[in-house]
């Protein structure tokens, strides 16, 4: 979740996203998007990272992913 405080874009850890039935979620930089918090390796822009989704059903999803630069927003990410 992220929204705007004095000036600043803040961005809250959110625990699931939810994903309408037949519908789909568009994971990309500077809209939804998946942020790593307190990774256990060092990870660099060009890295590439494995992640796994995990669905209401059970159901796994899992995924090479890009590290990819922030965008040049000003961001308040308190907590990250």
């Amino acid at each position: 979740l992220s929204y705007e405080k004095d000036g600043l874009m803040v961005m809250e850890e959110q625990e699931f996203v939810p994903v309408p039935a037949n519908a789909s979620v568009m994971f990309k930089q500077g809209g939804l998007h998946i942020m790593l918090i307190q990774p256990d390796n060092d990870i660099n822009e060009g890295d590439s990272v494995a992640v796994e989704l995990t669905f209401k059903s059970g159901r796994t999803l899992s995924a090479q992913v890009p590290v990819r630069p922030a965008t040049g927003m000003k961001m308040d990410m308190q907590g990250h």
